[in-house]
């Protein structure tokens, strides 16, 4: 009985919140007179009943949609729906929310699938070696001093290894420190000032831009002035670096210097800027906004496939550097044998 409380406490309630699916069908009842009570009544099913009756439940004691529907929702867009919330109607931040999903979440899930394979197989290919050179090349050394008198390069490709796995776990656990070190919000902007101070057209800078791109044309999408999708992405806690990029465009047009202006400032990609002013120009601001994104992954996108390649190469280069040492280690022998 103890142990089956423990499991429902470590495994998330999933029957309390509404799937994606759910929330796509709602989304689209909405855009009807349809009120909440029936929107829900129609996407009711014999999966999602429970949570839907909890729903029903709650908003015939006169409770708000906005308080009910978070406790109902993903981690992964609660937060956001909490940040929109207080500017949108309930329709439109539903409707925003899942938008943004949708367009961050196919991007992102793209980057992993070419990223997962070269990294694990970079990970597994030096704990292989690091356990090959602590537990199997000295005792293989050990055994061949019988047939050979001189192993001094073997051993000191075992030294090699040995800096070399040394060099790549330091720098392992300097990454992990880092990155639980930048985790929190105010962290995370630091990091990047001291990074756009010293890498001034690097990737990062574009990939922050893209972010803030993002949100910023799902705001335009659905008709927000410029200002009011300003204040919503300053806002925007559970995205801390495009919060801190929306404040230094809003101080930008408090100067009075206009959305080119604003966005010309060092923490942004000056490329948007110039699809900025074709924009004004040409009357076609969602147009050039989503260009921008396009564009944006292509070059992302091929950047990650040549780190890709290259951790692959390297991990198969010290997979085939040890396997060759150990060949000429267990040929040993057989040229012994062979001078006799």
């Amino acid at each position: 009985m103890q142990k089956g409380k423990v499991l429902s406490k470590l495994v998330p309630a999933r029957a309390n919140l509404l799937s994606h699916d759910d929330l796509e069908g709602l989304a689209e009842l909405l855009k009807t007179d349809l009120s909440l009570t029936d929107a829900f009544s129609i996407i009711k099913t014999k999966r999602n009943e429970k949570v839907i009756d909890k729903i029903s439940e709650r908003l015939k004691n006169g409770e708000m949609i906005e308080v009910i529907f978070k406790d109902h929702i993903a981690s992964s867009l609660r937060v956001t729906f909490e940040a929109f919330i207080s500017y949108l109607s309930f329709e439109m931040t539903l409707r925003l929310i899942l938008s943004i999903e949708k367009e961050e979440g196919g991007f992102t899930k793209k980057v992993k699938k070419d990223l997962t394979y070269p990294i694990l197989l970079l990970t597994f290919s030096v704990i292989g070696i690091y356990l090959f050179n602590s537990y199997c090349f000295e005792p293989l050394l050990y055994s061949m001093d019988q047939f050979a008198s001189d192993l001094t390069d073997l051993y000191l490709f075992k030294d090699v290894l040995d800096v070399i796995i040394t060099v790549m776990f330091v720098l392992i656990l300097c990454g992990l420190i880092l990155f639980l070190y930048f985790h929190k919000p105010k962290r995370q902007v630091l990091a990047y000032i001291l990074l756009e101070r010293y890498m001034k057209d690097s990737l990062i800078k574009e990939y922050l831009t893209s972010q803030f791109v993002l949100f910023f044309a799902e705001c335009y999408k659905i008709g927000l002035k410029t200002k009011d999708s300003i204040d919503i992405l300053r806002h925007l806690r559970s995205k801390p670096l495009v919060s801190f990029i929306a404040s230094n465009v809003d101080r930008g047009l408090l100067e009075g210097k206009g959305m080119a202006g604003a966005l010309d400032n060092k923490y942004l990609d000056e490329r948007i800027i110039r699809f900025i002013k074709i924009a004004m120009y040409s009357g076609e601001m969602e147009g050039m906004l989503e260009s921008y994104l396009v564009q944006f992954r292509k070059r992302f996108t091929k950047y990650c496939a040549k780190w890709a390649k290259a951790i692959q190469v390297a991990s198969y280069g010290m997979i085939g550097l040890v396997i060759i040492f150990i060949y000429q280690i267990l040929f040993i022998p057989m040229g012994v044998l062979g001078g006799l």
